[in-house]
């Protein structure tokens, strides 16, 4: 029972909503709530938020625990609420989620519901894992367990009377106290269900018209009408699982606080951000002054918000950042939008873009206190708010951390694309969340132009159907949308031409191996800083390890600090790393470092010449952002080598489509100065574009559309990859003195955990745990295969880490460094980053 509230208390509370006594309480948690009730917060919860097809939501609410009502779950149930009951049960036998979904295909197909919507709702009712693919539902979580159905369909025949009772008595009260606008139709269908005919179905005949429908519509349907649904179930989903969780606590106070997400508690003045530029930097900076000007003319005019998806194209060093903030807090203003959502595309530029932020909110915002989320909250896998300086209950702090439940979100691309396009509960569960929001995506050329199309038509849903807007914000512009699908507000501005002119690049074609390298190194030693940039981790470590070797021969590297950074040093070195390289920059040291791509997306530092690797134009722009960055030098050259491997093979073409490279070195047959940037880069763009039309066919199997189109959501997951989250990987945990600590507090808080039986606080030790664990991160390195197979003779296990392998760089320092990570064999394996 939940401590200090008798189980008997908290039953009569509940019996005012269902209006008597049952005379044998049903339950659905260990805290003693009424399984009537759970389910009708749910059904509220998906009626109240899904934009469409709100009925079939409220039924799906009703239908989602439908199974709890056998004995099996209620002996399991009844365990945990009162531990001295002499009740025992079949752990296989309480499992309900697929007899529930059986009786929601049932009753949506007996009211008629169209099968596109049936399928949508049937898939996003597996609740208890992540979303699979249509067959993988079918056949092996459905059908499979037929002989589990067949024992629950015979217990459920036994127990019609509290089926009946269930439904037709507890939540019709429910729902006649109810602010539902449907729920006299509702109601009358709820009294139509024939429990006995859903009893004595065969489970494939329930099936058998879905599964012809799914069949046919995999080749009737058009490429664009295929793709709404897929999405709609991941709204549903999204909702159910976030409503299930919330509705766990006890009810109704729990729903109340599922619906504080959805309120504004503190207001975010329009012109905060207005004051702090116009105070701050006034107008001392030409080029900052015309975009911010000219952007916040359009925010303040009548039509700023008649659109629905915004772009800011601007050179590096332009004040794109305030510009884009600007427009979003005057769009919410007008629009009355929840929460402003920044997202930008790795963990390790969040801190600078956060601490800019939470510097404006402090000086503008006059009862701003960083310890309170209302306001601003950094979200990533990194941030661990477990001992948050929160004067509010922990169990409330981290609730509104995973909620989202502040007006600015800093974001991550991994946390906010898996939130629109994945099959993982713990991303879609804040799908939800994105309702009513201002979306700004900071540099969204960082995403493949495979993922183009998908990520189009994802945010186009959003803007549909969930009332967003959306600002992009680049260099570049990648051409993710129709022309007609967003308003430029830049475009009519000479940005480029006001920008002096800072880097250039320049093909170089014949440098192609590591002793080039060094040679045009060794060429460009009157340069105080050098950057050199290549595409595998393998080929970086050969650089380095080269410029290492003869670094005192007295050829003058000598005088020179030589650094290396790519993901084979884990999160927390590579910060270290990162931190001593701006240091030695900023005092004027001399200064080389050897990288991989991981320099490219928001790492702020600043060389005189560098070096890369040929890649995707695109990425070059990347690269040449990082050199000459301030502008202190007249003109810096960024050098474009191709780099081979074995069997003159070129290195590049393991890592990008081999037309991208093809466009790119169309583009450099000559030197490109940063004032064409951006039109040679729209030129490649749209090279790109047309050559992934047919790619982007909704019927062709290799790409990421195609398992989103035909509810193939497991396949989806593993296609669809961020920036980070690129290949499959293998964690190993980086043990040093540090984590041995961590991971002792750890494991006492999982042994804690799991001996907890108030039900309360069980669920508060998971969710701090949750973020506990979020401490390990920065120690975690992701290995390829190959690599993890080379490191297991070094490799511990700990039964309270399943999440990753653990590698004591104490007593294998050798296999370990903080200066290049793991020691690998020289191999030219594409692991990039």
């Amino acid at each position: 029972m939940v401590k200090n509230v008798p189980l008997e208390d908290y039953l009569r509370k509940q019996v005012k909503e269902i209006s008597y006594m049952p005379s044998k309480p049903v339950y659905s948690h260990s805290n003693g709530n009424l399984l009537s009730s759970h389910l009708f917060y749910v059904g509220k919860a998906l009626y109240d938020h899904l934009p469409l097809y709100k009925k079939e939501g409220f039924f799906l609410g009703i239908c989602h625990d439908f199974g709890k009502l056998t004995r099996y779950y209620q002996e399991y149930i009844l365990i945990k609420i009162k531990p001295d009951a002499s009740y025992s049960y079949i752990a296989q036998m309480k499992q309900h989620s697929y007899i529930s979904t059986l009786f929601l295909v049932y009753l949506l197909e007996k009211i008629g519901t169209d099968k596109e919507v049936i399928l949508s709702f049937f898939m996003a009712s597996n609740h208890h894992s992540p979303l699979l693919n249509f067959q993988q539902f079918v056949r092996a979580k459905i059908l499979g367990q037929q002989d589990v159905l067949q024992q629950q369909v015979q217990d459920l025949q036994n127990r019609k009377e509290i089926i009946e009772e269930i439904y037709k008595k507890q939540i019709i009260n429910h729902l006649r106290k109810s602010s539902i606008q449907e729920k006299e139709e509702i109601i009358k269908i709820i009294n139509n269900i024939d429990f006995d005919d859903f009893l004595q179905k065969n489970f494939k005949t329930i099936l058998s018209d879905l599964v012809s429908h799914y069949r046919q519509r995999k080749t009737s349907k058009s490429g664009v009408e295929k793709l709404f649904p897929p999405y709609f179930c991941l709204i549903i989903y999204g909702i159910l699982i976030n409503a299930d969780r919330h509705m766990a606590d006890k009810l109704p106070k729990a729903y109340d606080t599922f619906q504080k997400s959805f309120t504004r508690e503190v207001d975010l003045p329009q012109n905060t951000i207005y004051e702090y530029v116009k105070e701050v930097y006034g107008n001392s900076d030409e080029l900052k002054t015309i975009l911010f000007d000219k952007v916040n003319e359009f925010a303040e005019s009548d039509k700023c918000s008649d659109r629905d998806i915004y772009t800011i194209t601007a050179p590096t060093g332009s004040g794109k950042t305030e510009t884009a903030f600007n427009l979003a807090f005057k769009l919410m203003k007008k629009t009355e939008a929840k929460r402003i959502i920044y997202s930008l595309p790795l963990t390790n530029i969040i801190d600078e873009n956060y601490g800019r932020i939470y510097e404006i909110m402090e000086r503008q915002v006059e009862d701003f206190d960083n310890s309170d989320f209302r306001y601003l909250l950094k979200f990533h896998h990194l941030a661990n708010y477990a001992t948050s300086d929160s004067e509010e209950p922990l169990s409330q702090t981290l609730r509104n951390v995973d909620d989202w439940n502040s007006r600015i979100i800093v974001t991550t691309f991994i946390q906010l694309f898996y939130t629109i396009i994945s099959n993982s509960p713990n991303f879609l569960y804040r799908l939800l969340y994105l309702n009513d929001s201002i979306i700004i995506i900071d540099e969204p050329q960082v995403l493949s132009a495979d993922y183009w199309f998908l990520v189009r038509h994802s945010l186009l849903q959003l803007t549909n159907n969930y009332d967003c807007k959306i600002i992009l914000m680049t260099a570049t512009k990648p051409l993710i949308f129709e022309s007609d699908e967003y308003i430029d507000l830049t475009g009519h501005l000479p940005l480029n031409e006001m920008q002096n002119e800072r880097t250039c690049l320049v093909p170089r074609f014949d440098i192609n191996n590591t002793d080039d390298i060094l040679n045009q190194v060794l060429d460009h030693l009157d340069k105080n800083s050098i950057l050199i940039v290549v595409n595998t981790i393998a080929n970086s470590l050969e650089v380095f390890n080269a410029l290492d070797n003869i670094k005192e021969s007295g050829t003058g590297l000598d005088e020179y600090n030589l650094f290396y950074l790519s993901t084979n040093l884990a999160p927390y070195h590579r910060k270290i790393i990162e931190k001593i390289v701006r240091s030695n920059l900023k005092k004027g040291k001399k200064v080389i470092l050897v990288s991989t791509q991981v320099v490219e997306a928001g790492v702020n530092l600043d060389f005189e010449v560098g070096f890369r690797d040929i890649a995707p134009l695109d990425s070059l722009i990347q690269t040449a952002g990082r050199v000459n960055r301030k502008g202190k030098y007249p003109l810096s050259n960024v050098y474009v080598c191709k780099i081979k491997g074995k069997s003159d093979t070129i290195l590049a073409d393991y890592i990008y489509e081999s037309e991208f490279l093809n466009f790119t070195e169309e583009a450099l047959q000559n030197t490109i100065h940063e004032k064409n940037y951006l039109t040679c880069i729209q030129t490649y763009f749209k090279k790109v574009k047309n050559y992934l039309e047919d790619y982007e066919d909704i019927h062709v199997e290799n790409n990421a559309v195609f398992p989103w189109s035909n509810f193939n959501f497991d396949t989806l997951n593993k296609k669809f990859r961020i920036i980070e989250d690129s290949f499959e990987r293998l964690p190993i945990l980086i043990l040093n003195n540090q984590m041995e600590e961590k991971l002792k507090e750890y494991e006492q808080e999982m042994i804690e955990m799991y001996k907890e039986t108030d039900y309360k606080q069980k669920m508060l030790k998971h969710r701090k745990l949750a973020h506990s664990r979020k401490a390990f991160f920065p120690f975690l390195l992701n290995v390829n295969r190959k690599t993890f197979k080379n490191l297991q003779p070094y490799l511990q296990e700990n039964k309270f880490v399943s999440w990753a392998h653990i590698l004591d760089i104490r007593e294998n320092k050798k296999i370990y460094s903080k200066e290049k990570g793991i020691a690998r064999e020289s191999d030219d394996y594409p692991i990039i980053w």
